[in-house]
């Protein structure tokens, strides 16, 4: 049977698919169809693929053939007010089914959070069927409100994982994983995205790994991406457009086994130069480690390459050595090849992998270094970044269009899980010379549920209703006073699209102050159009 080498995909817009291109560029268009191709390779069950060829080399790394190293899983579940409806409906429906594919070497807990801290259990707890049915019915029975305390939910759950770990009761060959699932940035507790980071790191101990699932757009991304990326994980975006369960469970499925850890790419020869990132905390099976990097033709002919890394049973140790006049012969048989992919592959790897190191910067002067780094690389290797843009011309050169350039990088590859690190590429693997597991400082507290307190930035008012806006980034409040006489009902909230209203009675104090009567909401009323449902509430005094 013949060996399908290539194929070709043509995809057409269709009429209905909103696309047009305006004059003020490409990034303007408001809606589009995706096109997703899946595919996958036969791979011969070995050291993974290196291909040399032209001064560069890519090694592709994928086995399958291994036992799951059991996990140890923390899901911290955004549910504030902004979750309320289809959001919150499918995440439920969604860990529902994530929840059941849990297997029984596995331990697991759930945190939900708004401006509270709610733990399904405070510690860990085995997958059995029993104990998934009751974390099930916990799920079910969530209903959104209040604020947004990222700070400390992502404490509470970095406590949990430390405090298990310092008592030996996890498996010394377990994965530890933590999967935050947001929707907004944080309203309540610790505002500054920055402390929030460094508090993380602070806290949480290096073989644990954080996930960052960020839905719609009203959360800060590129914050989610820095979060994680400094902790062993990847962001990843859930578009509101979508079906919201599916993208969640998709997500799952791609951390759901992992197969590796401490995965380290080592190139035993001095002329190896550029390599990059080539030491990964785990690998995941159904997903692709790609590693590239530089050598002189001149002085090597064919690369040695040594994995080192843990599996569920031993510590492996896989070696492979490839001739470039191996891949020059196969280029040579097929017209569609390009000879020039591995310096391409590298270059992209090198240029993601400098964005996500340029979002992590200490300092300005670093950051404004490897811009330089990235504009450089884009201009010699002809790729498009978030800090570069497209120009496209027609065949006769008279009209130009600007194409913006994407407004986040993609982590790495396509489909590429795994935000790495540098080591030398000849060093000695890290469980060779093991070191002393650092003590690293953890909350006092961290097992009770915390209770909601007001932030710093909210003040208490008498007088007329006060209606209080906070500006995070700006650090200034916005105050909306309203003077008017008991018995006036004001229209809240109204949103024709939800079919949402609110409305409010006031009513007065009991007797004036200052010669002034203080007025406040003695009645609210909320009407949900969809469900043809309204609640009444008496006897409140809010302001």
């Amino acid at each position: 049977m013949k060996r399908l080498t290539c194929f070709f995909i043509c995809f057409f817009l269709s009429e209905v698919s909103g696309f047009e291109i305006p004059i003020n560029g490409l990034s303007e268009f408001v809606d589009y169809e995706d096109l997703v191709v899946l595919y996958d390779v036969k791979r011969e069950e070995k050291a993974g693929e290196l291909e040399v060829f032209n001064g560069y080399f890519v090694h592709f790394f994928a086995p399958d053939n291994l036992d799951p190293i059991p996990k140890n899983i923390l899901f911290v579940i955004d549910v504030s007010g902004s979750m309320w409806g289809v959001k919150m409906k499918q995440t439920v429906e969604a860990m529902k089914t994530i929840l059941d594919d849990l297997r029984a070497e596995d331990h697991f807990s759930v945190i939900d959070f708004n401006q509270n801290i709610r733990t399904w259990r405070n510690d860990l707890i085995s997958a059995t069927k029993t104990q998934v049915a009751d974390a099930k019915r916990y799920i079910e029975k969530i209903q959104p409100s209040g604020g947004t305390n990222i700070n400390e939910a992502l404490l509470r759950a970095i406590f949990i994982l430390n405090e298990a770990n310092n008592l030996g009761l996890l498996d010394p060959n377990s994965v530890s994983l933590i999967i935050l699932v947001s929707d907004g940035d944080p309203t309540v507790g610790e505002l500054k995205l920055s402390k929030i980071q460094k508090n993380v790191k602070e806290n949480i101990q290096d073989n644990i790994s954080l996930f960052s699932l960020g839905m719609g757009f009203d959360v800060d991304y590129d914050f989610l991406k820095r979060l994680s990326n400094e902790n062993h994980g990847i962001a990843q975006r859930i578009y509101g457009n979508q079906d919201t369960s599916s993208q969640l469970k998709k997500f799952y499925n791609q951390v759901s086994t992992p197969l590796l850890r401490n995965v380290q790419f080592n190139y035993p020869h001095t002329s190896v130069t550029d390599v990059t990132q080539n030491n990964f905390h785990n690998y995941f099976g159904g997903s692709e480690i790609v590693v590239a990097g530089k050598f002189d033709p001149a002085k090597l002919d064919q690369i040695e390459s040594v994995i080192t890394a843990t599996s569920a049973n031993t510590q492996l140790v896989l070696e492979t050595l490839a001739q470039m006049d191996d891949l020059q012969d196969f280029l040579s048989k097929d017209k569609h090849a390009d000879p020039d992919f591995t310096r391409k592959l590298w270059a992209y790897l090198t240029i993601n992998q400098l964005l996500a190191e340029r979002s992590l910067a200490p300092t300005a002067a670093a950051k404004r270094r490897i811009t330089r780094s990235i504009l450089q690389m884009s201009l010699d290797h002809h790729i498009v970044t978030p800090l570069t843009s497209l120009v496209i011309e027609n065949e006769a050169g008279d009209e130009r269009m600007l194409a913006d350039a994407p407004p986040q990088d993609p982590s790495c590859c396509s489909g590429a899980l795994y935000y790495g690190s540098k080591v030398v590429p000849d060093s000695t693997p890290s469980w060779a010379n093991p070191s002393p597991t650092p003590v690293i400082s953890m909350l006092a507290q961290g097992s009770q549920v915390l209770e909601s307190t007001p932030p710093p930035h909210v003040m208490r008012v008498e007088n007329d209703p006060h209606f209080i806006i906070y500006l995070p980034k700006s650090q200034k409040n916005i105050c909306f006073n309203i003077d008017s006489e008991p018995g006036k009902i004001l229209n809240l909230v109204s949103d024709p699209e939800s079919g949402i209203v609110v409305n409010g009675q006031l009513v007065g104090a009991k007797k004036p102050n200052n010669g002034k009567l203080s007025t406040y909401f003695g009645k609210l009323g909320f009407y949900f159009q969809s469900e043809d449902i309204k609640i009444e509430i008496r006897g409140c005094r809010s302001q």
